[in-house]
């Protein structure tokens, strides 16, 4: 298998990508940790790009990601709003599809992602009374 290699600068890159959110989780906070290991996914599969326009593009691919989950979590709360959110967002990302092929291929699954984390991500649960 020549396809998987293992390198020491890739490793490292990965493991700096996946620290804030690893923290995150640790502290008990998954859904916002789950959230931030989705945002740094596209930078750890690309890499470490080797010019600057590389780089300044592949973070604005981790806020679009960002953002669509928020997106997904937020429209979660009402069903009503849900739905038709989806469709102008499918609809949206079809669209742009002919130009930007990330928004139908990245930016749509992930607002059906963030259906998944619902209310829970946007207010903070009950205290206990103990």
């Amino acid at each position: 298998m020549t396809n998987i290699a293992w390198s020491r600068r890739n490793a490292l890159f990965g493991a700096l990508v996946a620290a804030a959110p690893v923290v995150v989780i640790t502290a008990g906070h998954v859904e916002h940790g789950l959230a931030l290991l989705f945002g740094g996914l596209p930078a750890a599969i690309v890499g470490l790009l080797p010019t600057r326009r590389a780089r300044r593009a592949l973070v604005v691919i981790g806020i679009l990601l960002g953002l669509s989950l928020m997106l997904g979590s937020f429209v979660a709360q009402w069903w009503w709003l849900a739905v038709p959110a989806m469709f102008v967002v499918a609809f949206g990302g079809a669209s742009l599809a002919a130009r930007r092929l990330l928004a139908l291929n990245l930016c749509v699954p992930v607002v059906g992602i963030g259906l998944s984390f619902g209310a829970s991500t946007i207010r903070s649960a009950p205290r206990s009374r103990f």
